[in-house]
């Protein structure tokens, strides 16, 4: 998936996780670090835009088009990074399912003990569609 709940060992599951989310699909997660993952999907969600912004009036150089100014507010990115941390964390249980169902521990071979190309790539499949919709809803 592409939250930050890859980072195993500095994660808010491994550290904090007690409560597993869904001990069929995916024994390993935990509420904890779900709610983790969605706390830093918003933060970075919000954050990058408000960087870019900050640094656009600080350095006009970095933005001659003046498309800082037609930035969404930034609690509308904020609401992006609910959805698609959301997103992310369903697909990645998704892609666990699938893997169950097939009785497979890894979609491959590539990256040995993180589940394979597919768990790379599980989360961005569920997420780049609610980023599509944010994006052209906001028309930029």
């Amino acid at each position: 998936s592409c939250g930050f709940s890859d980072f195993k060992d500095k994660s808010g599951g491994s550290a904090f996780g007690r409560h597993k989310l869904s001990p069929l699909i995916s024994p390993k997660k935990t509420v904890e670090g779900a709610v983790s993952g969605l706390l830093a999907s918003v933060a970075f969600a919000a954050l990058l835009p408000a960087c870019f912004m900050f640094a656009a009036r600080r350095f006009p150089a970095l933005d001659p088009t003046g498309a800082a100014a037609a930035l969404p507010p930034i609690w509308a990115f904020a609401l992006l990074g609910l959805c698609a941390g959301a997103l992310s964390q369903i697909g990645d249980l998704a892609a666990s399912i699938v893997k169950r169902w097939c009785g497979l521990k890894d979609f491959g071979r590539v990256f040995p003990g993180h589940g394979g190309m597919m768990d790379r790539f599980d989360g961005i499949l569920f997420c780049a569609f609610a980023c599509y919709i944010f994006f052209e809803a906001m028309g930029l």
